[in-house]
C-alpha cells in the first residue's frame, strides 16, 4: 500500500507529514514479532548478533560481541538476543568458527557449586578431524575416573589439542561446567550401564548430551545418564541437530555411554537423528558447546 510522507500547498511547497521515527518503531515491531513466532515454532535461523540494531550502542561502548555477550551473561540481560543468534570466534589456528547462542541460563543456581548466569555457546560446525571417543572399544570409566567421557580419549584431545587453540579472551569468559555425570565402573570386570552419578567438571569446552540434545535419554542409561542435563532451545530447532563440515553433513559424538552395552558411545547420526557407536570408530567429529559468563 502506498505511503503518503508529504502534500504539497498551493503555492507548490513539500509539506512533511510522514512520522519517519513511528513507521521505523512500528517496522521493527513487526519484524520481532516474526522474529518471535519464527522462534516459537522452532524455525528461527538466527542473526549475526553484529548486525542487530538494537544492539549497536552496547556493540560500540564494549568494542566485541564477545564482550557484550559475557557482559549481559553476567547480569543475566538476554534482551534483544534469541537462540540461534551468531557471532564469530578465530582461533589462534587461524580457523573461524561460527558459536551460536543454544540457550539462556541453562544451568543458573545449577550444580554442588551453584552456577552464575551464564549463555549457553554451541559450535555451528563439526571439528576439523574425526576424532576416537576411546582408543579401544570401552565404554566405562577408570578407577581413577567413573565418569566415562572424562576417561576417555576425546576429553583428553578437547583439552590438549582443541582448548589451547581457543582464543585467550573466549577462554577466560568461559565457566567450568560443573554438572552431576554419570559412573561406571568395577574394578571386577566391564559395566553395560550406569549405576549411578557424582558431581564432575567438564571444563570449559564439552560435548553434548542426549537431553541437551534431544530432551530426554535415547539410548543412555535413564536417569544417571541425564543428571541435571536440560534441554537447549537451539536443538529445538531439528536443521541444527544436523552438524556439517566444509558443507558435508557429519556424525557428531556426545558425551553418553550406551546403556545395555559395555563398548558402544552416543552419537548424532548425519541425518539428525539419535544413534550409537563403538568407542573406538575412527568416523565421529566432536561438536563442543561452552557456558560463557566468567569475569
Amino acid at each position: 500500500m502506498p505511503q503518503a510522507n508529504y502534500i504539497t500547498d498551493k503555492y507548490g511547497a513539500k509539506c512533511e507529514i510522514a512520522d519517519t521515527t513511528a513507521r521505523a518503531t512500528a517496522a521493527l515491531a513487526k519484524q520481532e514479532a516474526e522474529f518471535n513466532r519464527q522462534l516459537a515454532a522452532n524455525i528461527y535461523p538466527g542473526r549475526d548478533i553484529a548486525t542487530i540494531e538494537a544492539l549497536q550502542g552496547e556493540l560500540d561502548e564494549y568494542g566485541s560481541v564477545r564482550a557484550l555477550l559475557n557482559a549481559r551473561a553476567m547480569a543475566g540481560d538476554f534482551r534483544h538476543l534469541r537462540p540461534g543468534d551468531f557471532t564469530q570466534m578465530t582461533h589462534t589456528s587461524g580457523k573461524t568458527w561460527e558459536v551460536c547462542i543454544g540457550e539462556f541460563d541453562p544451568y543458573f543456581n545449577m550444580s554442588d557449586q551453584p552456577l552464575p548466569h551464564h549463555i549457553g555457546m554451541v559450535y555451528r560446525e563439526g571439528w576439523t578431524s574425526n576424532v576416537q571417543w576411546n582408543t579401544t572399544n570401552n565404554n566405562n570409566g577408570t578407577a581413577a575416573e567413573q565418569n566415562p567421557y572424562l576417561a576417555s580419549n576425546i576429553y583428553k584431545y578437547i583439552n590438549s589439542t582443541v582448548l589451547p587453540e581457543v582464543p585467550a579472551d573466549w577462554k577466560a569468559n568461559m565457566l567450568d561446567f560443573r554438572t552431576l555425570a554419570e559412573t561406571r565402573y568395577q574394578a571386577s570386570g566391564a559395566l553395560t550401564t550406569s549405576p549411578g552419578f557424582a558431581w564432575k567438571s567438564n571444563g570449559k569446552l564439552f560435548l553434548f548430551s542426549e537431553t541437551e540434545v534431544y530432551g530426554s535419554p535415547a539410548f543412555g542409561t535413564q536417569g544417571y545418564s541425564q543428571g541435571m542435563d536440560r534441554p537447549w532451545a537451539f536443538f529445538k530447532n531439528v536443521e541444527n541437530r544436523v552438524c556439517k563440515v566444509n558443507g558435508e553433513r557429519v556424525l557428531w559424538w556426545l558425551r553418553v555411554a550406551v546403556a545395555g552395552s559395555s563398548a558402544h558411545v552416543c552419537c548424532v547420526n548425519n541425518t539428525g537423528h539419535a544413534s550409537y557407536s563403538s568407542a573406538s570408530y575412527a568416523g565421529i567429529r566432536p561438536r563442543f558447546g561452552f557456558l560463557l559468563g566468567a569475569e
